[in-house]
């Protein structure tokens, strides 16, 4: 598999639209990809298959505008099957959300799913977009979130609870 300069496309959205279509959702902004995730993927070149494992780190914007502009630096290890080269590819690219689709790179965005707890994307499904299948690229796969924290919409720890009953006797000494 080869990657070029070709921009990667993800596209993100909430499973709202996709199973309620005429059905008002929230639209996500910029800020909705932030922090560090996992990438796994796989696909091929022109029909030679390959596999990517590696790092995406979002940097949004300083304002979560719809369509505001952020950076994500990416770092994956892709590997070929044709003979089993490996190699790494590390850029940065601008990423963008319209309302309900994110784009990374260039061009138009591609149909995905994601989590998303407090406004914040947990995972995506990640594909090529149609420049890049146009090319021989296909590519699938699943970003996720490194971490979650503050993410879990849980609230404080609730109060101790009640103190256990006391426990049999033990055994008397020599």
């Amino acid at each position: 598999m080869i990657i070029t300069s070709r921009s990667v496309f993800v596209a993100v959205a909430l499973a709202a639209p996709l199973l309620l279509a005429n059905t008002a959702f929230a639209q996500l902004t910029t800020c909705a990809m932030t922090g560090e995730y996992v990438l796994a993927a796989s696909g091929s070149d022109n029909g030679v298959p390959g596999q990517l494992g590696g790092t995406l780190v979002f940097t949004p914007p300083a304002t979560c505008a719809v369509n505001a502009v952020g950076v994500v630096a990416i770092s994956v290890s892709v590997t070929s099957g044709a003979g089993a080269a490996s190699w790494v590819y590390q850029t940065s690219l601008p990423y963008r959300f319209d309302g309900t689709l994110l784009h990374i790179g260039e061009g138009s965005a591609v149909a995905g799913l994601s989590g998303v707890v407090s406004g914040i994307a947990s995972s995506a499904a990640l594909v090529a977009g149609p420049a890049e299948v146009a090319s021989g690229l296909t590519l699938a796969g699943t970003l996720t979130r490194r971490t979650l924290d503050g993410l879990t919409g849980a609230g404080a720890p609730g109060p101790a609870g009640p103190i256990g009953p006391m426990g049999p006797q033990g055994s008397t000494g020599i």
